[in-house]
């Protein structure tokens, strides 16, 4: 399995699920998967190791309903669950 391929489409999935699972809007959802990709860059973490305490770590304050990174990160980290494991099977085929 490709480590970046799954990166990326993880990347894409995750901005299209916020949308559509969390009230996200296309500019909101754009700069999460911007300060998140930053996050795994920074701290040198690949996306399949991600815990949700990492998530937490990462997790910006400023969301239009959810100010508590804690509370915010537990409601999107199952969105990018599914988003990585979206990208895991695409990358199987």
């Amino acid at each position: 399995m490709n480590t970046e391929s799954i990166k990326q489409e993880t990347l894409k999935n995750f901005s299209i699920f916020l949308q559509r699972d969390s009230e996200f809007t296309p500019e909101e959802a754009a700069k999460e998967v911007e300060v998140f990709n930053k996050f795994l860059v920074s701290n040198n973490k690949s996306i399949t190791e991600l815990t949700k305490r990492d998530f937490i770590t990462y997790s910006r304050i400023g969301a239009k309903k959810v100010l508590n990174r804690h509370i915010r990160a537990k409601s999107i980290y199952p969105t990018f669950e599914a988003a990585l494991r979206h990208a895991q099977i695409i990358n199987l085929h």
